[in-house]
């Protein structure tokens, strides 16, 4: 279940969400060449200019900014000629109280919001050290929002204006700054919504990202801009672009017929629409799940067989007689794997594959109609030929055809498979004494307690005892070790006053990232991995801020986040993971690397803002690194006594690897063909979703879903990712070859790791995902390492 608990795709969402705002959405890029930077400069000085000459109002936003850098100023500061000399400053009564400073420095209030932060940071005595900050009170967010809509208005205002004399200078460059200076705005705005523990902050940077959604959407629809970007296509200095501006200009155009803007009035309207009530339901259907806060109590002989750990770090009832249980990742699964008790099983599995059942299944019913009529507006036969008509697979038929042949290929496995796990069960019945309660069937509350029982048996290992050897610090430090040396890069763990602005809870770690030959600054990265109420509840990455050339000599550093729900420390032990836990550890970091090394020049083509369907594939490739001995002994070191894992650990690990693959896969193929079955229907009538979904899983898998749940109220995969999901398995089978190709001797391997960084990750999406294969390996791909990775 690790692809459904840990959806990556957010980090796409996120990304494809603050372009949009500047009327595009990208998934096949081209390659990079140099532009033209005098063309670059002069864009970028008629905006400045422009942006000068404007009355901006006043902003709650600069004051507090302004307020934040007054209370920072220490006596010897505010004598700096320096200080005066950057921030304009003629008022010599400014130093004597906050009032005054901010009437002194109003002027700034005129600045574009870049070089409004650029001065304030390049004076302020700690600003925040990723340039992005998240320490805004929450009736702050507002005013920012104002700021962000009204610098893409100016900006677009500018572009329709150029309708009649259209130049690279005047249409192309201001939306590629544009791009530039949202992206971090709309991170600053919208991140919090997913980390922040204070709910009134949650709320208002909910609220910011419904409002920036909105805009985005009417922006994205503007007929003037269109006319003006059409105009400047057809010139002869258009024609002349060549790498990534060309591919920019080409995809530009190409999302605005997807986006209708070349219909007319009437049909134009209703895309708007339907595209700002979907921003809308989308945000509401997330945001559903993230604050899901139901809790369940138990007695200790209701969890008998919950490990040690777990177990001790439950929460009490209020009169202490129970334990409290919640529906987050490190309370759900270890009761799902380990609880011998099948009535506890059975109240947590159906409580949830239930959440939101009611809210969310209203939501999913309005969206799958409005995305079907948007389809048929486009002239496209439903949805999901819309999205397959820029990703790798082209079309419904050949994701059709890929998951139907590897369900064949499954089948016998999945049937062996099946009848292990009831063997298991009917054998545990039996010892237990309660074989009259035996009902010949593995339920969807089985599923995972008899995978472990059938794990145990099969390979005599006891998966608690191996959590013993990855505490979570020891794995931090052995992941961080191998990705620097594999890519030849260099960490520093940030500390002090200065990280302070820049991070959002004391949990969050903050690394900043240089080259490991020539010590060039690369970027920053926060690791945020404990949960904590009304955190974003799986595991993802997201691109605060993208890779950019600013000018021939300057770049604009990236900035990822990782956000993880990971056990904490307990009284008797440190936070220990389970193996999966150290998978997606080091698969979702790799997004954080894919964001890091990026080299694009342009925002809409870095790090992974590849096809979706391959987005996956330079992190699953990294999933093999925990299946191997060199890596495995780096990251891994008992609690207690600091041993590595020993070898026959290691060894039983990579024959777990293709355990249970049939049932595995079988149920990543459910997912993927109830997606794909939901966005091809093509009328516009109600789809019964749950019926759909129990009906396939049906046909793919021996284990009845439950009864009363509802699974796709909980597919957070559904928003931004629909459609796609076949993209986990199809995605891997490059992943897998491209492994198999440079790193099955050696996962240490410099010379290889350096080929991944150069040919993948400074990649991006400056070029087809299919090229980026065949540059890297040097030939066609190949499915054989995929499908012996299955055990086929």
């Amino acid at each position: 279940l690790r692809s459904l608990c840990h959806p990556c795709w957010i980090l796409v969402l996120i990304f494809v969400a603050s372009v949009a705002s500047f009327k595009k959405l990208s998934a096949d890029r081209v390659e990079v060449e140099e532009c033209n930077s005098l063309r670059e400069m002069e864009g970028t000085q008629a905006l400045t200019k422009e942006s000068n000459d404007r009355n901006v109002p006043s902003s709650a936003y600069r004051e507090f900014v302004l307020g934040d850098l007054f209370q920072s100023l220490k006596d010897e500061d505010r004598t700096s000629s320096r200080f005066v000399e950057v921030l304009g400053i003629k008022d010599e009564g400014w130093k004597a109280n906050q009032e005054n400073f901010i009437k002194a420095t109003a002027h700034l209030f005129q600045e574009p919001i870049d070089k409004f932060h650029a001065k304030i940071y390049s004076v302020h005595p700690s600003p925040p050290m990723t340039e992005l900050r998240f320490d805004l009170p929450a009736d702050i967010f507002s005013s920012l929002v104002d700021e962000a809509i009204r610098y893409d208005d100016e900006i677009s205002d500018r572009i329709a204006a150029s309708k009649e004399k259209p130049t690279t200078a005047n249409v192309l460059l201001p939306m590629i700054e544009g791009d530039r200076v949202f992206q971090p705005i709309r991170s600053i705005l919208t991140f919090p919504s997913k980390v922040s523990e204070n709910k009134t902050i949650r709320d208002a940077s909910t609220e910011a990202e419904k409002t920036l959604s909105a805009h985005g959407v009417k922006s994205a629809m503007r007929h003037d801009v269109y006319e003006a970007v059409l105009a400047y296509s057809q010139t002869e200095e258009a024609k002349q672009l060549q790498g990534e501006e060309a591919r920019y200009l080409k995809h530009t155009m190409r999302d605005y017929r997807r986006s209708g803007l070349h219909l007319g009035a009437n049909e134009r309207a209703r895309i708007e629409e339907i595209l700002t009530r979907l921003s809308q339901l989308s945000i509401e259907f997330s945001r559903n799940l993230s604050e899901e806060d139901s809790q369940w109590e138990f007695t200790k002989e209701d969890l008998q067989g919950l490990p040690a750990d777990v177990l001790s770090s439950l929460n009490p009832s209020a009169d202490g007689s129970h334990l409290i249980v919640t529906l987050k990742y490190p309370h759900v699964f270890p009761i799902m794997d380990f609880v011998q008790v099948e009535n506890t099983r059975k109240i947590i599995e159906k409580a949830f594959a239930s959440r939101c059942k009611e809210s969310n299944g209203a939501i999913l019913k309005e969206v799958l109609k409005l995305r079907a009529e948007k389809a048929k507006i486009l002239g496209f036969l439903n949805h999901a030929q819309y999205v397959l008509e820029i990703r790798m697979a082209e079309n419904p038929e050949k994701v059709n055809e890929f998951l139907s042949q590897l369900g064949f290929k499954l089948k016998s496995l999945v049937q062996v498979e099946f009848q292990e796990l009831l063997d298991l069960k009917r054998e545990e019945y039996n010892s237990r004494g309660i074989s009259e309660k035996f009902d010949g069937k593995i339920n969807a509350w089985d599923s995972r307690y008899f995978t472990e029982r059938s794990k145990e048996k099969k390979f005599q290992y006891d998966a608690n005892e191996l959590k013993k050897y990855f505490p979570l610090g020891k794995v931090t430090s052995g992941m961080l070790e191998i990705y620097q040396k594999i890519l030849n890069l260099k960490f520093t763990e940030m500390s002090g006053k200065s990280i302070q602005s820049s991070i959002w809870h004391p949990d969050v770690q903050l690394f900043k990232v240089e080259d490991g030959k020539t010590g060039q600054h690369m970027g920053y990265f926060y690791l945020d991995l404990f949960p904590r109420t009304g955190k974003y509840g799986h595991a993802a990455v997201w691109p605060l801020r993208a890779s950019a050339r600013i000018s021939d000599d300057k770049s604009q550093f990236p900035v990822c986040a990782m956000v993880a729900n990971f056990p904490r420390n307990s009284e008797e032990k440190p936070s220990l993971l389970t193996h999966g836990d150290v998978v997606t550890f080091f698969h979702e970091f790799g997004h954080v690397m894919h964001g890091i090394c990026s080299k694009a020049k342009l925002v809409r083509f870095a790090g992974t803002s590849v096809e979706r369907d391959f987005v996956e594939a330079p992190s699953q490739m990294l999933e093999n690194w925990c299946y191997e001995q060199a890596s495995l002994e780096m990251m891994s070191g008992h609690f207690e006594t600091q041993e590595t894992l020993p070898r026959n650990f290691i060894e039983i690990l990579k024959e777990i690897k293709k355990f249970n693959a049939g049932l595995f896969n079988s149920r990543q193929i459910i997912f993927a063909t109830f997606d794909q079955t939901i966005h091809q229907v093509s009328s516009l009538e109600d789809v019964d979703f749950d019926k759909i979904y129990q009906e396939v899983s049906e046909k793919l898998s021996p284990i009845p879903v439950t009864a009363g749940t509802s699974f796709p109220a909980t597919f957070g995969h559904l928003m931004g990712y629909d459609a796609s999901y076949y993209g986990y398995l199809w995605s891997e089978v490059y992943s897998m070859d491209m492994f198999a190709a440079k790193f099955q001797d050696d996962v240490l391997d410099v010379k290889g790791g350096l080929e991944y960084r150069r040919g993948v990750l400074e990649v991006g999406g400056t070029i087809d995902a299919v090229d980026i294969v065949r540059n890297f390996l040097g030939r066609e791909p190949s499915q054989d390492p995929f499908l012996r990775s299955k055990g086929l």
